[in-house]
């Protein structure tokens, strides 16, 4: 699990809904066929409402998002020619997903009686979350081997399903790594399409994996030789941008990529490199405006950066005089707002429309910060408060407490008490609050008549009601079975774990932020009487019984911990990330899963929150 699944953390769906269903009247279309996707059980306004696609195509390495607004209860969706796999979900206008509890809808595209290529694979891919997040799935360990074994028995010639099968192997634990590696070689040695892409990547990935680097390169090399207009050619130019020897051939190097691959999102990073390097210095920066001229399109990015490479240089500001230095920031932020809508051209293909809405405001929210950073510079409070609001509405999940508690304390003094109270409430909404941010919000509550402690009490109450809502929709009601080990030689059945509610906690011996929780279990330990708390340790090394040892008498854990020897609990229960805690009732039913860790206030919540529910 340290290998390539492990890099998957299942937090990707805390913001989902699940209110509305979506009937799909053909799961197993053809290519050329319409489908129609029916909407059930909606308590929403249908012009609220869009369908989302994710179009997996042949041969191409990320799907093609659409957004569709429902503008009756039922969507005729076409299957295009080369489309193998789609996924869907619901977006409403504010942003809100209903994706069917982190499952998505879906359909495999079908032809001559059997999934199309790569249509199974795709599937596995989702579940996996191996890309964006936007399209990632809540990981099943069963769902993933399922369709992996379905993609290959279809597909014999599938390089990159064998491929990907055998490190889902490794990764949990069903083969060693001697026949993972016996496996690969074996597949490396079938024919391969020289000229796919995805296929290539596929296979360098899995060279470096049994420790053949040579082969992975010479392999690149070759194919990047043959296909100058394919991705792997353009990594190999932005490597030779970040490995430019001087000011000159970076210069050079960077307009030459910017002119040839115009519209990608991807180009951020040249563009923040170009800005950086020319903000740097008086001498660099004297040099920009022409050398900007040579670039065709000149991105809002760019004059982010710019902006920002200023901002961040206050011995340039000396330099070139406090009226020159501010006015050029303000230039260029304004040429950077006037260019966001353009962003539009470099759209990414997986990324719909409203998505991309969310990209830009996240840029808009940049820009505001930027100028709320002028704004202190020039001493200006109030336009500061302005800036800094903006910038709060356009991204409120995305703010740091630092940051709210700077809004908060401008508010107080340049702004209504109706946009205090707006940023108290996304404060507190977004899980930002700390004991500074606490602390001023407290001292504006004593001293402002039109702010009071009921109005925080009501959002507290507001969000732990969704929170609430959020949990219910996701509770489950599964069996659960397993055999595990005590430290002292005992066995405990899963199946049989006795009268009360139970918590269970897995973890590794290798796992730093699993130790993050154990003060939270230690104290739900001592708190509940009829709840009963302990850990089990899977995926450990050789010497995993003393490491546990080590670990328990070190973080003075109280509650009993158990091995995992058969490498069987981790399949059993999805372990896509660390910790993860299992919430099981009175019944011996398994009624809710947390994936990873945010907090021990939030972590204790969410399990004091589920037994509340259950109970």
């Amino acid at each position: 699990m340290r290998y390539i699944v492990f890099t998957l953390l299942a937090l990707f769906i805390t913001n989902s809904l699940s209110a509305i269903d979506l009937k799909i009247s053909n799961d197993k279309p053809n290519t050329n066929s319409t489908i129609e996707l029916t909407l059930v059980e909606n308590n929403s306004k249908l012009d609220d409402l869009y369908l989302v696609s994710y179009r997996f195509k042949d041969s191409i390495k990320t799907p093609i998002a659409e957004s569709t607004l429902f503008t009756n209860e039922s969507i005729s969706f076409s299957i295009q020619n080369n489309d193998n796999f789609i996924l869907f979900k619901l977006m409403d206008k504010d942003g809100s997903i209903y994706n069917n509890n982190g499952e998505f809808w879906q359909v495999s595209i079908y032809q001559n009686n059997r999934p199309k290529y790569d249509s199974k694979l795709n599937e596995a891919i989702t579940y996996l979350g191996a890309g964006n997040a936007n399209y990632s799935r809540s990981p099943k360990f069963k769902k993933i081997n399922n369709a992996l074994v379905e993609e290959i028995e279809n597909h014999t010639n599938n390089v990159r399903a064998k491929i990907a099968y055998e490190t889902f192997k490794l990764d949990f634990k069903l083969i060693e790594y001697t026949e993972y590696k016996n496996s690969i070689e074996k597949i490396l040695n079938t024919k391969i399409s020289i000229n796919d892409e995805l296929t290539i990547r596929s296979v360098i990935t899995a060279l470096n994996s049994i420790d053949e680097a040579e082969k992975s390169v010479n392999l690149e090399e070759q194919f990047i030789d043959n296909n100058k207009g394919s991705d792997l050619y353009r990594e190999k130019v932005l490597n030779s941008i970040s490995t430019a020897e001087d000011y000159d051939d970076f210069v050079k190097l960077s307009i030459a990529y910017l002119n040839k691959y115009t519209n990608l999102k991807e180009n951020e990073t040249v563009y923040k490199s170009f800005a950086y390097a020319h903000t740097q210095s008086k001498e660099y920066y004297d040099k920009l405006y022409d050398e900007i001229k040579k670039i065709n399109y000149k991105s809002a990015i760019l004059y982010k950066y710019i902006a920002l490479g200023l901002l961040n240089n206050s011995d340039l500001g000396t330099e070139l005089g406090d009226v020159k230095y501010q006015n050029d920031i303000e230039i260029n932020l304004k040429n950077a707002f006037s260019k966001v809508n353009d962003l539009d051209s470099i759209k990414p293909k997986d990324l719909s429309s409203i998505e991309f809405e969310d990209y830009k405001d996240k840029i808009r929210s940049d820009l505001f910060l930027i100028s709320y950073r002028l704004d202190l510079l020039k001493n200006d409070s109030s336009s500061a408060f302005q800036s800094v609001y903006e910038a709060i509405n356009k991204t409120p999940f995305q703010m740091n407490s630092r940051l709210y508690n700077e809004a908060v304390n401008l508010s107080a003094k340049n702004g209504s008490s109706s946009n205090t109270k707006e940023i108290i409430r996304q404060a507190y909404l977004n899980d930002v609050i700390d004991s500074d941010l606490e602390e001023s919000i407290l001292k504006i509550i004593n001293s402002n008549n039109d702010i009071s402690i009921d109005y925080v009490n009501e959002i507290l109450n507001e969000k732990q009601k969704q929170f609430e809502e959020s949990i219910k929709k996701n509770l489950v009601n599964e069996d659960i079975s397993g055999i595990i080990k005590s430290l002292d030689g005992k066995y405990k059945d899963l199946s049989e774990l006795g009268d009360g509610f139970h918590i269970v906690s897995i973890t590794s011996t290798w796992c730093d932020v699993c130790e993050e929780t154990f003060p939270m279990l230690n104290n739900l330990h001592n708190k509940y009487d009829d709840v009963s708390i302990f850990g089990i340790s899977v995926w450990g090394d050789d010497d995993e019984d003393n490491q546990l040892t080590k670990i328990i008498k070190e973080n003075k854990i109280e509650y009993e911990y158990f091995l995992d020897k058969t490498d069987i609990i981790p399949r059993k229960f999805d372990l896509f990330g660390f910790p993860t805690i299992l919430i099981i009732d009175a019944n011996n039913k398994l009624r809710y899963t947390v994936r990873g860790f945010k907090s021990e206030e939030s972590l204790e919540n969410t399990i004091e929150t589920v037994l509340d529910l259950i109970q």
